[in-house]
């Protein structure tokens, strides 16, 4: 009996001290940086874009999740993002400029696996394939690489004739991105 009675008195001790701490981590908050609006890729963020909003402390985010609006202003999306999601800063790439006479910018979007090995910096070219063989187009660089669950954000820029060509390519998904060096 005696027994029983100090089990009971643990047992209402520990939940108690359970409840306690439930309650503690409900009323603490921590500040995210969410889309206000839909973000298409190529959008340079500006004020009224996003948004700072409190979520409990305990939700399972990302670390690099931003905190704070500073951290997006005037960077470019280079992954989309809907109202309501996550700015992780792997989403944000730097401001877009218009491209010199002749190059363009493009984005393609690749297999987060085949993107893992490539960075900024980095010069590639469009093994392509189709009917009557392939070849390899251009020597784009790239600009930034955003990574979003299984799928990469390749922004490339390159000459403007090489990429009309490589539109019905990327439209059929006929091509492999192949680092040059």
């Amino acid at each position: 009996m005696k027994k029983t009675i100090i089990i009971a008195i643990i047992a209402g001790i520990m939940v108690t001290l359970a409840v306690s701490l439930l309650l503690q981590a409900q009323g603490s908050t921590r500040s995210i940086v969410v889309a206000a609006r839909d973000l298409p890729v190529g959008t340079v963020i500006e004020e009224g874009m996003i948004e700072v909003v409190q979520i409990p402390a305990a939700a399972a985010i990302a670390k690099d999740t931003l905190t704070e609006a500073a951290g997006a202003i005037g960077k470019t999306v280079v992954v989309p993002r809907a109202v309501g999601d996550l700015i992780p800063p792997a989403a944000l790439g730097a401001e877009r400029s218009a491209p010199a006479e002749g190059s363009g910018f493009l984005t393609v979007t690749i297999p987060a696996q085949d993107a893992a090995a490539l960075k900024e910096g980095d010069v590639v070219a469009f093994a392509v394939f189709d009917q009557t063989g392939g070849g390899l187009l251009g020597d784009f660089a790239v600009l930034s690489v955003a990574a979003d669950g299984d799928h990469a954000y390749v922004r490339l820029a390159g000459d403007e004739k090489i990429i009309v060509h490589l539109v019905p390519f990327l439209g059929t998904r006929s091509f492999v991105l192949v680092r040059r060096w």
